[in-house]
């Protein structure tokens, strides 16, 4: 059964405090995990920055601006694992964790692909450790 991936990655405070902006090698990394990841499981994998409302409309913090989504699938929970195990997704996690920390990560039974086609779909939420 197909497999929705959602996490929510948060900036190290060193970096997030920082007036300057990321480095290019952040980008660069990422860049190289999403290719990856999508390459291995034959889905498009998207990061997205939390967009913070206008103070007026909103009592978001500034702890917002450090938050990421991650939002990709795969095609089984038994794909992802094995991707999971092997060198090259420990070492994209270890470069990862330069720049932040996992906050979430959950994973749904369905179809990305078609979700985002407008197909109406029934999604169950799993924990990760339910899949392992």
């Amino acid at each position: 059964m197909p497999l929705i991936e959602l996490a929510t990655v948060r900036l190290h405070p060193s970096l997030s405090s920082s007036p300057s902006p990321l480095p290019s090698s952040f980008s660069e990394l990422w860049t190289k995990c999403l290719d990856i990841a999508s390459s291995a499981s034959g889905i498009p994998f998207q990061l997205y920055h939390s967009s913070s409302p206008s103070p007026s409309t909103s009592t978001s913090t500034s702890s917002d601006a450090q938050l990421f989504y991650l939002l990709g699938g795969w095609q089984t929970a038994d794909d992802h694992i094995a991707f999971l195990s092997t060198p090259q997704a420990v070492d994209l996690a270890k470069a990862i964790g330069q720049f932040m920390t996992v906050d979430i990560v959950r994973h749904m039974d369905g179809d990305i692909v078609s979700l985002l086609g407008g197909a109406e779909q029934q999604i169950n939420q799993t924990g990760l450790n339910d899949l392992l």
